[in-house]
């Protein structure tokens, strides 16, 4: 166990380290390969923890997990997957093998527990493919409302610039709707784009980040307010074969808080592996940008952000493709587990990893 010097945290509390467990390698559950876990949450009603898989019907169905995991002040327990759900359409039915032209696809990412009805909400990014003679194939991104069991119950609308294509405008392919949120405990929805639209300028470089974009919506789909996310610079130069990725993966609102978020950005860099770091944002007294149509060129409206955790400096003896956290329980100390999950897309050099953290 190690506690992070909290005079690098820019005065920062302490941030301990607790532990991590790693699943094997295409591990086999009822049926299924358990991998591609993308998004995470603690459902209170069941003592379950909650976690989607990225697989876009291809390997099996699109799901997500129950699963127990203990946590204290000790690390989390061995990780016990308990379920697993498909996730159905409108019709009753499991979505189809993603295809970019098939408005019935879908690219899960992201799952959470709507702390008002228990029903889970999950974020979908779908995608835009390469032009054709007939047009650009298109997958706008969405959100789903599910009961428990993965049955369908309705969809929730995004904001506009969200679901906008067109030849310089809308959302970048695998860059689009990455993760979401609960705020003021359930009151509002809170979605982050992974990259830039492509209206707001370039991804990141070794020169400067890019800038994406936050969203806070009521609860019947209203914008309330989209604010602008600048994104680290790429930690070195990409190699001359091979693109680096790199985004927001993961946001998560304080427990109660209005304005106050986690956000997860990781790079993946060919040669190099992966970078994590977690930061904090707070919206309070931030430039609403909603009704800016273009990003690119324009300054000061960024939200202020602190660091709170360079995932290299914790004692991982590998650092894989963090996606999804949510909060876990109180410790007796006071702190509050945040665990977090990475996405191993079903490849052998990658793991699916699980990361406790102990936060003031």
């Amino acid at each position: 166990m190690r506690t992070i010097d909290p005079e690098k945290r820019d005065g920062v509390a302490g941030i301990r380290f607790l532990g991590e467990r790693i699943l094997p390698h295409r591990m086999q559950f009822e049926g299924t390969t358990v991998g591609g876990l993308s998004g995470i949450d603690f459902d209170h009603r069941s003592g379950r923890w909650v976690i989607i898989s990225d697989d876009r019907s291809e390997l099996h169905p699109a799901r997500f997990y129950t699963a127990v995991i203990d946590v204290d002040e000790h690390g989390p327990s061995e990780v016990r997957i308990t379920g697993v759900h498909t996730l159905l359409d409108p019709e009753g039915q499991p979505f189809p093998a993603f295809s970019a032209a098939g408005a019935a696809s879908i690219d899960p990412e992201d799952i959470r527990v709507d702390p008002r009805t228990g029903d889970y909400w999950w974020s979908q990014e779908g995608t835009r493919g390469e032009a054709t003679e007939d047009g650009e194939e298109i997958a706008a991104c969405s959100v789903h409302i599910a009961a428990p069991d993965g049955r369908h119950r309705g969809f929730f609308p995004l904001p506009a610039n969200y679901l906008e294509h067109g030849e310089s405008i809308g959302p970048r392919r695998n860059y689009s709707l990455e993760s979401i949120t609960f705020a003021a405990r359930g009151a509002l929805f809170i979605s982050a784009l992974e990259g830039p639209l492509l209206q707001d300028g370039p991804l990141s470089t070794t020169e400067v980040g890019a800038l994406s974009r936050i969203s806070v919506q009521n609860r019947r789909g209203r914008t309330l307010g989209q604010y602008a996310y600048r994104q680290e610079p790429l930690f070195t130069e990409p190699p001359t074969e091979g693109r680096p990725a790199h985004g927001v993966s993961a946001v998560l609102a304080y427990p109660g808080s209005v304005d106050r978020l986690l956000v997860l950005e990781r790079t993946f860099m060919p040669g190099h592996g992966f970078k994590v770091w977690l930061f904090e944002v707070t919206l309070h007294g931030a430039v609403d940008v909603l009704h800016v149509d273009a990003l690119a060129g324009v300054s000061g409206v960024a939200l202020r952000k602190r660091l709170l955790i360079d995932f290299d400096e914790l004692p991982l003896p590998w650092l894989d493709n963090l996606e999804g956290m949510a909060w876990g329980p109180l410790l007796p100390t006071g702190e509050r587990v945040l665990l977090l999950v990475s996405d191993d897309g079903f490849h052998p050099r990658e793991v699916t990893q699980f990361v406790a953290l102990a936060l003031r």
